[in-house]
């Protein structure tokens, strides 16, 4: 049995073999295995399931992922938008940038759960490191299928709009 069905949970999908689940309970104290609060973002179940990554900075991570759509797309914004920049330039400058460890937690995993995990991402021939895949699948879930755990789900929709405004034949859904 995995960790994740002793406590209360939603699944949410699947982010290339790993299930993905909301903590909808606490997880704390001994014997506990992944210490984070309530509305988690939990990779794998534990125990039984695999090791278990938890997404820790939510918000950082979406962000990441809107700035790097501005940045691919090339979007014009206005000053309203900008002010979303800002926002999200905010969130890159903390403390970690960069640094996915300390984003996404990984729980008991070893070497070669990682390296499973990487030959999985580069099998899929993009030119990603498995941080920002993984960075870019958990952030498009939420968006895709779960906007109302997105924290910033306002500047997505104002971010989706002018991209969709841009390039009319994109019809992204956010």
């Amino acid at each position: 049995m995995s960790y994740i069905n002793t406590k209360k949970h939603k699944y949410l999908g699947m982010i290339g073999y790993l299930n993905v689940y909301l903590l909808e309970e606490r997880d704390f104290g001994v014997n506990c295995e992944y210490y984070a609060e309530n509305g988690t973002i939990v990779l794998g179940g534990g125990s039984g399931e695999h090791p278990t990554a938890i997404v820790q900075e939510l918000e950082y991570l979406i962000g990441l992922y809107l700035k790097d759509i501005i940045d691919l797309y090339n979007l014009e914004l206005d000053n309203i938008s900008h002010k979303i920049i800002e926002k999200i330039d905010r969130l890159s400058n903390k403390k970690f940038v960069n640094n996915y460890l300390t984003i996404i937690k990984y729980n008991k995993w070893t070497f070669e759960n990682y390296s499973f995990l990487h030959n999985y991402q580069q099998s899929l021939n993009d030119d990603m490191t498995t941080e920002e895949w993984l960075n870019f699948e958990i952030s498009k879930l939420i968006i895709e299928k779960y906007p109302e755990l997105n924290p910033l789900q306002n500047e997505t929709e104002i971010i989706f709009h002018y991209l969709n405004k841009q390039d009319n034949s994109l019809k992204l859904r956010y």
